[in-house]
């Protein structure tokens, strides 16, 4: 997970600035498959209840799903720091 997010930060700006940078687009895509699949998580409890409050704001007020996963994620991080504080 730590490696996806490195490359996404070595990447973001690229992928941003030069849109048909072949190099740049098919490092996110990786990222981006690599992020979704599962592999990462193997073995380790997941929790997704900030993904699936986003699709619902997403769904009932239209708004893009990374805002309202922006709207979200605060709040769950200071209601779940300590029951998660151990992970």
């Amino acid at each position: 997970a730590e490696g996806i997010l490195q490359t996404l930060l070595e990447i973001g700006k690229t992928t941003v600035d030069e849109p048909t940078n072949y190099a740049a687009r098919s490092n996110l895509v990786w990222s981006a498959t690599m992020a979704l699949n599962g592999l990462i998580g193997s073995g380790v409890p997941h929790d997704w209840s900030v993904h699936m409050l986003g699709h619902e704001l997403t769904a009932l007020f239209g708004i893009d799903h990374a805002q309202s996963l922006a709207v979200v994620l605060p709040s769950m991080w200071r209601v779940r720091r300590e029951p998660k504080r151990e992970k």
